[in-house]
């Protein structure tokens, strides 16, 4: 996911509930995530992919990390470290025509 869109560990830190070290210890295979954060880490990865079908890479990471009145100003990234997927899933289904299922 990373190869093609540039997310920053502090983006993945936020829609995971975790430290931006947290991350970093992923990445470097000196920790895994736990069962919670894996979840939230594939939720991120889905929203990634259904915004990459009508989304420039380079804007994805703008859009999660956008304030939107639909989410009560906060950020697709704080909503998805929520539990908000569905709400984020539906949004970025919205801007996909043929509607993605």
């Amino acid at each position: 996911m990373r190869r093609r869109v540039p997310l920053g560990d502090v983006d993945v830190a936020v829609a995971t509930a975790t430290s931006v070290g947290r991350v970093a210890d992923w990445i470097a295979g000196r920790a895994v995530p736990n069962n919670a954060q894996a979840a939230l880490l594939g939720q991120l990865l889905a929203t990634v992919e259904r915004l990459l079908i009508t989304t420039e890479p380079n804007a994805v990471a703008l859009w999660l990390n956008r304030g939107m009145p639909t989410l009560d100003g906060r950020t697709p990234l704080e909503v998805l470290a929520a539990g908000g997927y569905p709400a984020i899933a539906g949004i970025a289904g919205d801007r996909i025509d043929p509607p993605f299922i």
